[in-house]
């Protein structure tokens, strides 16, 4: 099992033929020697919550904890979740992937955490 810790991270719903699931894009920012990077989850299968952060779990068995105050992403990994969505979109239509804004992403995990 891999453990990922973005430094910010977006809530992503997507929808298909037939299932909206939610996934988890993750954004490190990058250093002198290396730059920055990110990661889309397999699609959340699991989430347990703690004071401060979410441990949210993949569909792979990939862990992401996520800060509860670092909702976001850096700006190479806007430009890629936006490519990504805009990708999806042209092939299912529109609405079928959306960064979902803080409110709503914190109100999911939460609600997924209470069932």
């Amino acid at each position: 099992m891999s453990r990922y810790t973005p430094h910010k991270w977006l809530l992503v719903r997507v929808t298909g033929p037939s299932f909206p699931h939610y996934r988890v894009f993750g954004s490190w920012s990058g250093s002198y020697l290396e730059g920055e990077s990110w990661r889309l989850n397999s699609g959340v299968s699991g989430v347990v919550e703690r004071p401060d952060r979410f441990e949210i779990i993949g569909g792979s068995g990939s862990v992401y904890e996520v800060g509860k105050k670092s909702y976001g992403a850096t700006a190479y990994g806007q430009a890629i979740v936006d490519r990504i969505c805009k990708q999806h979109i042209n092939i299912f239509g529109d609405d079928s992937a959306k960064i979902l804004d803080e409110a709503e992403a914190l109100k999911v995990l939460e609600d997924w955490t209470d069932a």
